[in-house]
């Protein structure tokens, strides 16, 4: 039987051996992340709860096991679909360090890429992801 936690909790950090990739760790209950943007992508795992959000004109839901993926320069919101909160693991890469993966996958590989769904479901990827 798993607690629920009634408190949140961030934590977040600089990997320097993956490149100085910013990394957050972080349990929302209450708090609501208000129309922004990111320079770089927001990458994430849904471990628990759900999250729904603003994105690209339509209002989406992300729910635990899912991985969200934010690109760069798009208004997004973010909070709890439910009273119970949700927790997740996120990590910010730059645009450079994106466009490198995708040449390594692509030689043709020129422009920033881009994820056209917001929400992925793919256990393995959300697998590897959380190893990270």
């Amino acid at each position: 039987m798993h607690k629920v936690s009634h408190r949140e909790y961030t934590k977040f950090w600089h990997a320097h051996d993956l490149g100085n990739l910013d990394l957050l760790r972080a349990t929302y209950i209450t708090h609501a992340f208000t129309r922004h943007t990111h320079d770089g992508y927001a990458i994430g795992v849904i471990e628990r709860g759900a999250e729904t959000f603003y994105y690209r004109g339509r209002t989406h839901v992300a729910p635990a096991g899912s991985i969200v993926v934010i690109n760069p320069g798009e208004v997004h919101t973010g909070q709890a679909l439910d009273k119970r909160g949700w927790s997740y693991r996120m990590l910010y890469p730059e645009i450079e360090l994106v466009q490198k993966a995708a040449r390594e996958v692509s030689d043709q590989w020129q422009h920033i890429p881009d994820f056209p769904d917001p929400v992925i479901q793919d256990p393995q990827l959300v697998s590897v992801l959380r190893n990270l």
